[in-house]
């Protein structure tokens, strides 16, 4: 039987694996319904500000969530997860001898990404991109990547056309070389054939998923205060680990 006040969860595309199995033991714990919402998180906060009802927002970005507390939209905000991102492609022999800064600084090769202010994926590769060219000033190609990167995935690219597999599949098997993504999917980029480039600290963004409660949510505060409290939890941390994501650094928690 559907609880009289469920809590409706919006969460980025992202935590597709992560979402459901989080909703699934907050209610067996609580006996608090979750109906979970995914999609990006651009569109997400758009659906929010339009006071669709949306009880925890958990975004890939906190930019997002930002936006809503900034504009009176929501309260709470916090970091529930970290991620990071990876360069892939597939397994060709003209990959053999290539580095993940040999793939994005090469400018005959074409790199997908998700498309920015979308799809946070996306800003992340941007940030990416600018970090390059900034450490790697003297590489060739390293202030010029942007203009070889092709938003595939976000914009007018709904999550079902994925249709199950990663963003780096589709965008792989719709023209481009390679592509930029979270970490978050590599057990399943693999299963994909994929190879998997690590990106070095020294470049990489610091990844941080932040949360809000919105304004349109019409569960009880003490059910959403709880969910909360939840996802930054041991047992709501492991699944989050389970499916590639890392956990908040104690200065990250608060928005």
């Amino acid at each position: 039987m559907a609880s009289a006040n469920p809590l409706n969860l919006f969460a980025a595309q992202s935590l597709d694996r992560a979402a459901p199995e989080l909703a699934s033991l907050f209610q067996e714990e609580t006996g608090t319904e979750v109906i979970v919402k995914l999609g990006h998180s651009g569109f997400l906060r758009t659906e929010i500000e339009g006071n669709l009802p949306c009880d925890i927002f958990c975004s890939a970005d906190t930019g997002h969530p930002k936006a809503l507390l900034t504009a009176l939209k929501a309260t709470k905000g916090f970091v529930y997860a970290r991620n990071r991102l990876v360069v892939v492609s597939r397994e060709e022999r003209r990959f053999m001898r290539s580095t993940w800064l040999s793939l994005l600084t090469d400018p005959s090769i074409t790199i997908g990404i998700s498309t920015p202010n979308v799809s946070p994926e996306g800003d992340w590769a941007k940030v990416l991109f600018k970090n390059v060219a900034k450490v790697y000033r003297s590489e060739p190609g390293a202030s010029i990547i942007s203009q070889h990167a092709i938003p595939l995935v976000g914009g007018n690219h709904t999550a079902e056309d994925l249709r199950g597999e990663t963003a780096a599949g589709f965008m792989l098997r719709h023209g481009v070389d390679t592509a930029v993504v979270y970490a978050s999917d590599t057990d399943r980029m693999k299963k994909e054939g994929l190879v998997i480039y690590e990106i070095p600290d020294e470049v990489m963004p610091e990844i941080l998923f932040g949360a809000c409660h919105p304004r349109s949510g019409k569960c009880p505060t003490k059910n959403c205060d709880a969910f909360a409290e939840f996802l930054l939890s041991d047992k709501a941390q492991a699944v989050f680990r389970k499916f590639g994501f890392l956990p908040p650094t104690e200065k990250s928690v608060k928005l």
